[in-house]
């Protein structure tokens, strides 16, 4: 866990941005609060959506020249895909961005949105098991585990205790 925090760090520029990643990370490790992992979750969507605000601030996402509102009614609202979007490329045209520095707008969005059960489900069995054993260990509920893993109620109450 430290590792992962040293890592991010160096990208994180207000005091409030390191509260939020050191809150998410203490919730994380609140073995003794049943519903740790939903806060972490909690946590971890407002730190990303802090961090995305300040990587694409909404005068300049509203300022560039790509942007196109998605509901007529609501001129200024900005979706994720579009910070996502500011954050990449900035101002510079769709063209460049494809065709110079190759990079795959879909691709990266897909990414970042993507959820941590296909990434638990691309673990190896052994792996998986020796997750969800520190987890279920650590307090978390088998519904929890569920929707975090996708997997069924019976194959994670029969984890050893």
């Amino acid at each position: 866990m430290e590792t992962l925090k040293q890592n991010i760090l160096p990208y994180l520029k207000t005091d409030f941005e390191k509260d939020l990643l050191e809150a998410a990370l203490k919730n994380l490790n609140d073995t003794g609060n049943k519903l740790r992992l939903d806060n972490f979750a909690y946590a971890a969507r407002e730190f990303t959506r802090h961090y995305l605000k300040r990587l694409a601030p909404d005068s300049e996402v509203l300022n560039a020249p790509w942007f196109r509102p998605n509901d007529p009614e609501k001129p200024k609202a900005i979706t994720l895909d579009q910070r996502i979007r500011y954050a990449i490329q900035g101002y510079l045209s769709d063209d460049f961005r494809e065709n110079v520095l190759k990079v795959d707008l879909d691709e990266v969005s897909k990414n970042l949105k993507k959820s941590t059960l296909s990434d638990f489900q691309k673990l190896d069995k052994d792996q998986q098991r020796e997750t969800l054993s520190i987890l279920k260990d650590s307090g978390a509920s088998v519904r929890q585990l569920q929707r975090l893993t996708g997997l069924g109620r019976g194959f994670i109450q029969r984890l050893n205790p």
